[in-house]
């Protein structure tokens, strides 16, 4: 038997390894034994913790604090006799098997004390990740907008002239329209040579003989106008002077009168001076007379129209207003295709100038 001294056969022969493999397979017995012992113990302590334990009021986890733990009681391992050896000499096993239990045991012992650490630990929920609340928008009120008026559009306003320096020339053209007509009712009627749509109102600037620019009307053929505002241009441009320039209605169509006042004229529906029933070329509107009185109405018997113009029947004289031959005025008119009728012979019309010639 094992603690005897030895081992003996039914012969009665002695083998020590016997003893030894027998003590071997005793301290692992043991061992198992033992182990399983410790662990019934543990697993009984951890699933009835202490009372106190259950009684304690769990104190809020903090990160500086420690956990508190509970009191486990460890199991004392029994002693086991001391087995002698195969020569008689006592072998302590149970420090071999306290030694190997505690290893175990202390590793079994760490475990549970951790799972029930961690079962007396307060579970903390994860803290979510804070996520913005979206906020809805205040639906915008349709606000009703009142139509916007049609905007009425107002009339184009006239854009004034402006008057250009009183020393410079000006040229109007313009129709005969009805207050004009109202005006010319001594110089046209109806059986005149010419309608009145072919006739244009001349408005151009001139030189007076008080040295001063004055504004002066002429009613002139449509075919003529322009070409008669550019002698015009001329003449004021070598500042010729001329006394006055008026329709022949403000003397009511009376050449007599017109020519007493010295005045410019040249469209007048009437005869030719000394021959009734023959048209003037005045009564087309491409003819006009200019200064009368310094250039008169001569004829060879020595008739002088208008009277005023005798004064002037010496050509040689330099006096202002004169036309004499090659002048500015000649030359103007000679660039138009005009011809004057100082160069007749008889009668000699110094004031004279007409399309025709005639």
């Amino acid at each position: 038997m094992l603690g005897m001294r030895g081992y003996h056969s039914k012969q009665g022969r002695s083998r020590p390894w016997m003893g030894y493999l027998a003590r071997v397979i005793l301290a692992a017995a043991a061992l198992v034994l033992v182990s399983a012992v410790g662990y019934w113990v543990l697993a009984e302590d951890v699933s009835r913790p202490s009372s106190a334990a259950h009684t304690a009021t769990p104190t809020p986890v903090k990160a500086a604090s420690a956990v508190p733990t509970s009191t486990v009681v460890r199991p004392t391992p029994t002693p086991i006799p001391p087995t002698p050896t195969a020569k008689g000499r006592s072998v302590s096993v149970g420090r071999e098997v306290s030694q190997v239990y505690r290893s175990s045991a202390n590793r079994a012992y760490a475990r549970a004390r951790a799972r029930h650490r961690e079962s007396r630990m307060p579970k903390v929920p994860p803290t979510p990740t804070p996520h913005p609340t979206p906020t809805a928008l205040p639906t915008p009120t349709p606000t009703r907008v009142p139509p916007t008026p049609t905007p009425t559009p107002l009339p184009p306003t006239p854009t004034p002239t402006p008057a250009p320096p009183q020393d410079d020339f000006v040229g109007y053209v313009g129709r005969i329209d009805a207050a004009t007509r109202n005006r010319m009712r001594y110089s046209w009627r109806p059986g005149c040579p010419v309608p009145l749509e072919d006739l244009r109102l001349v408005t151009v600037r001139y030189w007076g003989f008080d040295g001063r620019p004055h504004m002066g009307e002429l009613v002139i053929h449509e075919r003529y106008t322009y070409a008669i505002v550019q002698v015009m241009h001329e003449l004021y441009d070598a500042r010729y002077p001329i006394e006055r320039m008026q329709l022949v209605d403000v003397y009511g169509g009376d050449d007599d009168r017109s020519m007493a006042a010295n005045n410019t004229s040249a469209f007048n529906c009437r005869a030719v001076t000394g021959r009734p029933g023959v048209w003037s070329e005045h009564s087309y509107g491409w003819a006009i007379d200019i200064n009368p009185v310094q250039n008169p109405y001569v004829t060879a018997s020595g008739v002088v129209l208008p009277p005023a113009g005798q004064r002037y029947l010496d050509r040689t004289q330099d006096l202002p207003g004169m036309i004499k031959p090659g002048d500015v005025v000649v030359r103007a008119f000679e660039r138009i295709g005009w011809r004057w009728g100082g160069y007749w012979s008889d009668p000699k019309d110094y004031q004279h100038f007409s399309a025709t010639g005639r």
